[in-house]
């Protein structure tokens, strides 16, 4: 709530918490679904490496995985 929704720095760099992981924010997720608040939850522009720890830790896997895939990018690895 509030007015500082996108806190900067003096350069105009966001200002992002760096004691929340991925993980937690994937369980705040997990919560609305739980609340009725949405029906499924998804990622998009992920590494392997988070997918893999959210999968593994995930009570609800994603439902969508999105992923930058194209002939100069084929990124192989993340679609097998």
């Amino acid at each position: 709530a509030g007015d500082d929704q996108d806190p900067r720095d003096v350069f105009g760099h966001v200002i992002y918490d760096g004691e929340i992981t991925l993980l937690d924010t994937w369980r705040a997720l997990e919560s609305l679904v739980d609340e009725g608040r949405c029906k499924s939850i998804g990622l998009s522009d992920i590494t392997l490496e988070a997918l893999k720890e959210i999968v593994a830790h995930a009570r609800i896997k994603p439902a969508v995985v999105q992923i930058e895939s194209h002939p100069y990018l084929p990124e192989w690895e993340m679609l097998e």
